[in-house]
């Protein structure tokens, strides 16, 4: 494969092989993506291509016994990684915005003229701020008359953007405890 660097769009080294092999994914102007692997002497490997990064990824791991880096651009979409990371203060944190959510939207409803997409966005909050509080290291009880505490400071609410990626710390924590299991109001 002969590829022009003008041609090239991005490259980011994503790994190495059990040879110590540096693994890059090539990104093409044109929408290709390439995994290859580049020797210690310059030559280069192509492992896996397809027109998504995923699909790349997989070619290459069909092919050679990949370490890859879970932090690099290649993995943006299936591996969120909190800059923050999973601590039971970041799952109170962001647990206690969540009941605040939830009580400033339940606040607002009006009995009469609202609708169920109001209720749901209610349910939402209630839910992940039940699990984060589990997370954070409390009993389901617990959790819920935290939860019920602090949605009545909702009016402490200054900021509407979260303290962290609640999918992320989530996938985080489900790491470190996968023997763990957590409820919320939707499980």
């Amino acid at each position: 494969m002969k590829l022009d660097a003008k041609e090239i769009l991005f490259k980011e080294e994503v790994g190495s092989t059990q040879k110590g092999e540096k693994v890059l994914h090539i990104l093409t102007k044109g929408g290709w993506n390439c995994i290859a692997a580049l020797s210690r002497g310059g030559a280069v490997r192509v492992l896996g291509s397809g027109v998504h990064r995923a699909h790349a990824r997989n070619n290459a791991s069909k092919v050679e016994k990949i370490d890859w880096n879970v932090e690099s651009n290649l993995f943006k979409s299936e591996m969120p990684r909190p800059a923050s990371g999973s601590s039971p203060k970041n799952h109170y944190d962001l647990a206690a915005f969540h009941s605040k959510m939830a009580g400033k939207i339940q606040s607002q409803l009006d009995p009469h003229t609202s609708d169920l997409s109001d209720k749901m966005r209610v349910l939402g909050h209630s839910d992940t701020a039940l699990k984060h509080y589990q997370m954070a290291g409390m009993d389901a009880k617990s959790a819920r008359l935290e939860h019920d505490k602090n949605s009545k400071y909702h009016k402490e609410l200054d900021n509407t953007q979260a303290p962290h990626d609640h999918k992320a710390l989530e996938h985080e924590w489900k790491i470190k405890n996968p023997n763990m299991k957590i409820k919320g109001l939707l499980d």
